[in-house]
């Protein structure tokens, strides 16, 4: 394959549900100027080696998916068909091992997400084995191509994800406690708090200390994809796409700056800190980011107007029942009050937190995981 196949490509970057609009922000300012916001994500048009650019660089996309083609199918017989008229010989070998992951929504017979991606796999396999003589193996643990179908109405589009495994896997998360929030939301609510560096920042119910530690990142101006690996590496593209990808990753470690500003994560679970500690570390921002154990409802303000970040427990998957959570949360409320001269950000339940907090300024609506939440700032 020839470099110039490359140089456009059509690309879809993933997002959690009410963040797509701050991604698509996120890559104009990474320089992707047509980035617009689509269902299911946003996307733009640019070279297969800038796409692996915004795999390094994006903070908030979930996913970047590089579209393959794009067809218009009755049923599973026309989908086979489908599948085998994109131009798979560019990409599938019987060295290489793939699997396929597939969502539906509202197709008259393909209703069963699992039951599309079994009939691309079947059509893939078989292009292979016509082509070598052989087949090739499924991996779906670490696949070399992790080819991702969207089926709406009557249309389907093929995908192949560059990066394999979702981009929130940023390799610092050595240890965890319950619920954690992913990286890429904290990254998306600490745009949207407004909190820029060098405020100084507090996230005082850290848990395994997600925010604190994307705070950290940006501060140093560190690649998030910087310590991982891509699916893309592996792929058989033109040299001159692996060699400007190789500078990439150059340029990034050599824009890392250090940061002597203020990123507090404390928490009142030992264990938690324990966690935030040693991801911290692995992170690379032991110097930048500082961990320890303290009390959330006692809570000192904060100097140079520096910002409160949290993510609170709600009840719904940790936390206690709802009595626990009302009190907690009043406690919140009253310290959080003592400090009238530091902005605000509070990731909960909808319609949780303004009988505590008061109306917010400003209200992000959010999917964390499953739960429909609220990121709420108060400035």
């Amino acid at each position: 394959m020839s470099a110039a196949r490359f140089d456009s490509c059509t690309f879809l970057a993933t997002a959690s549900r009410g963040t797509e609009g701050l991604l698509a922000d996120e890559l104009v300012a990474l320089g992707y100027a047509d980035a617009r916001v689509v269902p299911g994500g946003v996307v733009f048009q640019t070279s297969l080696a800038q796409g692996m650019r915004a795999c390094l660089w994006s903070r908030i996309a979930q996913r970047v998916l590089l579209l393959l083609g794009r067809r218009t199918v009755a049923d599973q017989h026309e989908l086979y068909n489908a599948t085998r008229s994109l131009p798979l010989a560019d990409w599938f070998s019987p060295e290489r091992t793939f699997a396929v992951y597939a969502r539906t929504n509202d197709h008259p017979t393909l209703r069963h997400s699992k039951f599309v991606a079994l009939k691309v796999k079947d059509a893939i396999v078989d292009d292979v084995r016509r082509r070598f003589g052989e087949r090739p193996n499924i991996d779906p643990i670490d696949p070399v191509y992790a080819v991702t179908v969207h089926v709406f109405g009557l249309e389907v589009r093929f995908y192949l994800d560059l990066a394999a495994r979702p981009l929130n896997q940023r390799g610092y998360r050595l240890r965890d406690v319950d619920a954690p929030a992913k990286e890429t939301l904290a990254a998306a609510l600490l745009q949207y708090s407004g909190w820029r560096p060098p405020i100084p920042l507090h996230d005082p119910t850290c848990g395994s200390g997600t925010i604190a530690i994307e705070a950290g990142l940006i501060a140093t101006n560190t690649a998030p994809g910087l310590r991982r690996s891509f699916g893309f590496e592996r792929w058989p593209v033109p040299e001159p796409i692996l060699e400007a990808w190789r500078q990439m990753r150059d340029d990034a470690q050599a824009a890392v700056r250090p940061y002597r500003g203020v990123i507090v994560a404390s928490d009142t679970d030992r264990e938690a800190v324990d966690a935030t500690r040693a991801n911290i570390a692995a992170a690379g921002l032991a110097d930048v980011v500082i961990a320890r154990n303290a009390d959330a409802r006692k809570v000192e303000p904060l100097l140079g107007g520096g910002m409160f970040v949290c993510n609170p427990p709600y009840g719904e998957r940790i936390g206690g029942d709802d009595d626990e959570i009302e009190t907690l949360y009043d406690a919140l409320a009253s310290r959080f009050a003592t400090c009238p001269d530091n902005p605000l950000a509070i990731l909960g339940l909808r319609d949780r937190l303004e009988p505590h907090f008061g109306a917010a300024d400003r209200t992000l609506h959010v999917l964390n995981g499953k739960l429909r939440c609220e990121f709420s700032v108060w400035s």
